[in-house]
């Protein structure tokens, strides 16, 4: 009972932070997720080193921060697009530093340090261009809370649904505990969650938002279960403990790392 308590009121603080971040305006979210994409960059790297590699986490770090801090004064600040030339020599830095480390599985280093940068940072860094849709230099922060509340609906969803009734494995040998009838429980849950929100907040029509629900759905999965693959490549059961009962600030985010590229690339185009 004490643990479950724990684990609530840790989720709760997070939910709070989180929407507090984003509904207190543009200062308070990028303050917020520059955090969160350190505190992220920080567990990855911690974990593929634990994993028998030595990847350049300061410089990873550097260039993930440049990189989330550079989408938001692009959309925020009026700033030009140059100011993504700099990540050409930040990126480049990493490679030629590895030149000079004494070891081995110096490409793999290199390459692992460009790899969490892409696959995380890159992410985070779009949910600039999410907070600020249809508003040049101001905000929406009904659409951003939209992708998050999509994300933790399908989860829970998915989570009830499943722990009753699933029977049928996705994928035993990564994630054991998800089924496909928690999936498609998740998936029918999220879709009416979908229709209901964006109606109330006016944005686009409930055929696209079912669709997008769909999406949310697939990539949240993939998002999850691609984090659960590098845990176990790399032996290791959280990918942190910042949040008791519920692991790192990557095991949280997990389901966003597929999620947030499309939802951006599917309200652009609609």
């Amino acid at each position: 009972m004490k643990e479950l308590a724990i684990r609530t009121a840790a989720g709760a603080l997070y939910v709070i932070l989180m929407l507090g971040s984003i509904l207190l305006g543009k200062v308070t979210f990028v303050a917020f997720f520059s955090l969160v994409v350190i505190l992220i960059m920080y567990e990855f790297f911690r974990m593929v080193n634990k994993g028998g590699y030595n990847t350049l986490m300061l410089p990873g770090i550097l260039v993930a921060l440049y990189l989330f801090i550079s989408f938001f004064m692009y959309h925020f600040t009026g700033v030009g697009a140059s100011i993504f030339w700099g990540l050409i020599p930040l990126f480049l830095f990493i490679p030629m530093a590895e030149l000079f480390r004494k070891g081995e599985k110096n490409i793999m280093n290199s390459a692992l340090t460009v790899l969490g940068v892409v696959f995380f940072a890159l992410p985070l860094a779009l949910l600039n261009g999410v907070f600020c849709y249809g508003e040049p230099q101001g905000s929406r922060p009904g659409i951003i809370i939209g992708l998050f509340l999509l994300l933790w609906v399908f989860d829970t969803g998915a989570y009830l649904i499943g722990s009753r009734f699933g029977k049928h494995k996705m994928t035993s040998n990564i994630s054991p505990n998800k089924t496909w009838e928690g999936f498609w429980g998740g998936m029918i849950l999220v879709m009416a969650v979908s229709v209901v929100y964006f109606d109330l907040i006016g944005f686009s029509t409930p055929l696209k938002n079912i669709v997008l629900a769909f999406l949310m759905g697939i990539t949240g999965t993939l998002g999850d279960l691609t984090e659960s693959l590098l845990k176990r490549n790399f032996n290791q059961k959280d990918s942190g403990s910042l949040i008791p009962g519920h692991g790192g600030l990557l095991d949280r985010f997990d389901s966003l790392f597929f999620s947030a590229p499309v939802f951006y690339a599917y309200i652009s185009l609609i």
